[in-house]
C-alpha cells in the first residue's frame, strides 16, 4: 500500500508539472512574468514595462506688432522654433516635449492661438502667441558603447533603471540604426546618411 501511494503522488506531481509548463506556452494562461515577455516578444509585440507621466503643456511668446495697411499683425520674424525634444523643467520635474514648436507656423493641424498682449490706445503693440504640446515626464540621456572584434548580433546592456524607449542609436560614423520590430528581440539594421 505504501509503495502504491507513494507512485501515485509522483505520477501525481509529475502530472501537475507536465500541466503547469504547458500552461506557460500559451499566452493567455502563462503566469510567470519571463514567459509572458518571450511569448510577445515572439508574437512580435514589444511589452511598455516603464509608463510615463504625460501632461499637455501651454507654451506662450509675446511678439512685437508690426504695421501692415491700416491694420497691425504679429510680427513673426521675432517666432521662435523650438527643436523637437526640447526639456522643461519645473518643481524639481523635468518633462520632454517631442515635438518642435514652430510659432511661425499654424495650421489646423497645429494651430497657434493669436491674442493682444498690450495695446497702446487703440492699436496693438504686442501680441502674445500660444501653442499646446504634449510632454512626458523624463530626461533624454545618452550611452557610449565601444565594440571589439566583429561579432554577429553582439549584445549589449542599458544600465539604469526605469527605461521608456530607444530614441536613436548611431555608430561613429554617423549612420543611423532603426529596430527591426519583426524580430522580436531588439536588433537594429543600419541606414547610412550618405546615401545616393
Amino acid at each position: 500500500m505504501m509503495f502504491m501511494e507513494q507512485a501515485s503522488y509522483v505520477g501525481d506531481v509529475l502530472s501537475f508539472y507536465l500541466d503547469n509548463q504547458l500552461q506557460e506556452t500559451f499566452i493567455q494562461y502563462a503566469r510567470q512574468t519571463n514567459n509572458l515577455f518571450d511569448l510577445a516578444y515572439m508574437f512580435g509585440y514589444t511589452p511598455k514595462v516603464t509608463s510615463l507621466a504625460t501632461t499637455q503643456l501651454d507654451i506662450f511668446q509675446i511678439v512685437p506688432a508690426k504695421t501692415v495697411g491700416t491694420g497691425s499683425l504679429p510680427d513673426f520674424s521675432y517666432a521662435l522654433d523650438f527643436p523637437e525634444n526640447t526639456e522643461v523643467t519645473g518643481d524639481g520635474q523635468t518633462f520632454t516635449i517631442q515635438d518642435n514648436i514652430d510659432f511661425t507656423v499654424s495650421s489646423s493641424q497645429d494651430p497657434t492661438l493669436i491674442t493682444v498682449a498690450q495695446v497702446n490706445g487703440a492699436t496693438p503693440t504686442y501680441y502674445l502667441l500660444n501653442k499646446k504640446r504634449n510632454a512626458t515626464s523624463g530626461d533624454i540621456q545618452t550611452t557610449t558603447f565601444s565594440f571589439g572584434e566583429h561579432q554577429e548580433f553582439p549584445t549589449v546592456d542599458l544600465q539604469g533603471t526605469s527605461i521608456a524607449q530607444i530614441l536613436d542609436v548611431f555608430d561613429s560614423d554617423g549612420n543611423e540604426w532603426y529596430q527591426v520590430s519583426a524580430l522580436g528581440k531588439i536588433r537594429f539594421m543600419i541606414k547610412s546618411k550618405t546615401q545616393t
